[in-house]
């Protein structure tokens, strides 16, 4: 059994044919033949308790943790949904966001083992984190980010709409980190932040709602257009927004392709080379260069049906190029600097 499961039962009891089985156990009814041989302990309310399973002892840890970021993340989701809604009754768009906190930016370093044990070819492991920990945990982190945030903010002052755009995408993640931090603390701390801490966040919003109309287009080339719909997707999966054929944008997505076309042998040959480039807008500086290569395609029954086969296969290339993860997409693009 690979699922991961929450204590939320009080006493079950537990086979003693297995090895290192105590009582009494706290856990889902086993699935088939497999029991689950773990202690429990006093449940406490102010406690969060997880736990994980898998073939390997690391792997049942890293899901008792992930199983403890679950827990937390609906948690303060659910009282965001409860709690934060606008005047016709739906949830605001900054609740909405706030509610999609991501996972990793909740810090689960201080938890503690509870147990663990192996049953038949599975490791068990449960793990807890007490509010205490998690609040002390939170603070640093959200002091952390405040400082990075306020760093990225202050090269806004002066700066080019191309530079706004970069210290947007950064300060956009940065934005949910810290409404992330600052609902786990809303939620466990019971203590209002500083009016400094809220400030800063007012005046980050500000930038990041005056800053969101900034956008990239795109340009694709004679021969091309049907490979638009890639580089559309890809800048979908990365939030990028983008406009097509546009020149009020601070940067430019263009793809080209030079075509070769040949008959040889009763077939249609074509040959597609194409490179994808990014330039700024304001400067026309080259941001990222990137060669797509040669692809030869042909047909026994016209130039256009070998075209559209040679597209078919550029487009594979291009959709290999950007189908990274979004966070990565924005620097293979050149829209992001890559960190030092």
């Amino acid at each position: 059994m690979n699922s991961k499961h929450i204590f939320q039962f009080t006493t079950y009891i537990c086979m003693s044919v297995l090895s290192g089985c105590q009582s009494p156990g706290f856990f889902n009814k086993p699935q088939s033949h497999e029991i689950i041989c773990l202690n429990t302990p006093a449940l406490r309310h102010n406690v969060f308790y997880a736990s994980g399973s898998a073939a390997t002892l690391e792997q049942a840890k890293l899901n008792a943790r992930q199983d403890l970021v679950q827990q937390i993340s609906s948690n303060v989701s659910s009282t965001i949904e409860n709690t934060k809604t606008d005047h016709d009754g739906k949830l605001s768009q900054l609740s909405l966001n706030r509610a999609k906190s991501e996972s990793t930016a909740i810090p689960v370093d201080q938890h503690k083992l509870v147990d663990s044990c192996k049953s038949a070819s599975t490791y068990y492991v449960a793990i807890s984190l007490n509010h205490a920990a998690l609040v002390k945990s939170t603070k640093l982190r959200l002091e952390k980010e405040i400082r990075q945030a306020k760093s990225s903010l202050g090269l806004v002052k002066d700066a080019s709409l191309y530079q706004q755009y970069i210290q947007h995408q950064q300060l956009s993640r940065q934005h949910k980190s810290i409404n992330a931090f600052k609902d786990i603390l809303l939620q466990y701390d019971k203590k209002p932040l500083s009016r400094e801490i809220t400030a800063f966040i007012s005046t980050l919003e500000t930038f990041l709602l005056s800053s969101g109309n900034l956008t990239v287009s795109i340009r694709t080339g004679p021969h091309l257009g049907a490979l638009r719909g890639t580089l559309e997707q890809a800048l979908n999966s990365a939030k990028l927004a983008y406009k097509t054929d546009s020149n009020d944008t601070v940067a430019s997505i263009s793809l080209r392709a030079k075509q070769n076309h040949y008959f040889k042998n009763n077939r249609h040959f074509v040959r597609l080379r194409a490179v994808l480039e990014v330039f700024r807008n304001d400067t026309q500086q080259l941001l990222s260069r990137h060669d797509l290569k040669f692809v030869v395609h042909s047909s026994s029954v016209s130039s256009e049906l070998a075209l559209e086969n040679a597209q078919q296969a550029l487009s594979l290339k291009l959709n290999k190029l950007l189908s990274s993860e979004p966070e990565k997409l924005r620097k293979i693009l050149g829209l992001e600097k890559n960190e030092e």
